[in-house]
């Protein structure tokens, strides 16, 4: 991560193995190389006259988010663009999802096969297994961009395997979205 490096900062929330395996040394080390790690708080950022606010989660199979916390003094003006960091993309059925712009989220990994969203159903289905890790709405929405109502998610592949499967045919992912004017 010493490695990676934007003007205005790199952010970033932990998933549910950072938590499970040691979320302190995570965010420390995450920390130690700059990277600037949101738990249920928000940053607000600025360009010149452009601005916009980071609201980063703890991970819904960590703990129920502390939503009022993360969002506590985030301007609820529409014209003031907030996008939510949550490692899970269930975020999107957050009621504060109307308060949100763009969710950016992971967690399922694509799916680490990749196959039809639907060939991913069936072999839930057939075989008592998906290699979708479980999301209500991940599931369905493994990869990709995506939009409910007025607000915008998208789900990286993300850059591990996770610990039970490999990837087949989906490529590891680091996705850097530049969303500030030059």
């Amino acid at each position: 991560m010493k490695g990676i490096h934007a003007p205005l900062g790199v952010y970033a929330v932990l998933g549910n193995h950072d938590h499970w395996s040691g979320r302190d040394a995570v965010i420390r080390a995450l920390r130690e190389s700059g990277v600037h790690v949101l738990c249920e708080e928000n940053r607000t950022v600025r360009k010149g006259k452009t601005q916009i606010t980071l609201v980063g989660i703890y991970d819904l199979w960590y703990r129920k988010p502390d939503w009022a916390k993360a969002f506590r003094g985030v301007p609820e003006h529409p014209n003031h663009p907030v996008i939510l960091l949550s490692h899970n993309p269930d975020a999107i059925l957050s009621p504060y999802r109307c308060r949100t712009t763009l969710i950016v989220a992971g967690h399922t990994h694509a799916g680490q096969i990749w196959m039809p969203t639907s060939a991913h159903r069936a072999a839930q289905r057939l075989f008592g297994r998906s290699y979708i890790p479980k999301t209500k709405y991940g599931t369905s929405h493994p990869y990709g961009l995506y939009r409910e109502g007025n607000t915008w998610i998208y789900i990286t592949s993300g850059v591990t395997q996770g610990r039970s499967v490999p990837r087949w045919y989906t490529r590891p992912e680091l996705s850097i979205i530049d969303l500030l004017p030059d």
